[in-house]
C-alpha cells in the first residue's frame, strides 16, 4: 500500500492543519492578485487623466499661438494703415 493509506489515526489533525495552511496560502494569493488588478486599474485611470491633461495643455498652447499670430497680423495691418 502507498504511504498515504498507511497514516496513523492522528493524521486527521495533520490533514486539517495542511488544509488550513493551503487555504491561507490560496487566500493570500487571491488577495495579492486582487491588489495587483486594483493597482493596474488605478494606473490605467491615472494614465487617462494624464493624457487628458496633456491634450488640454496642447490645445491651450495651440490657441495661445493662434491668438499671438492673429494679434501680430492685426497690429501690422493697423500700423500700415496709420503710417500709410
Amino acid at each position: 500500500m502507498s504511504a498515504a493509506r498507511q497514516r496513523p489515526s492522528g493524521s486527521l489533525d495533520e490533514l486539517e492543519r495542511r488544509l488550513a495552511r493551503e487555504t491561507q496560502i490560496a487566500q493570500r494569493q487571491r488577495e495579492k492578485m486582487l491588489r495587483e488588478v486594483q493597482r493596474r486599474e488605478a494606473m490605467r485611470e491615472f494614465d487617462a487623466v494624464k493624457r487628458r491633461r496633456g491634450l488640454r495643455y496642447l490645445a491651450l498652447l495651440g490657441m495661445l499661438t493662434f491668438t499671438a499670430v492673429l494679434v501680430t497680423l492685426v497690429m501690422f495691418r493697423v500700423l500700415s494703415l496709420v503710417f500709410a
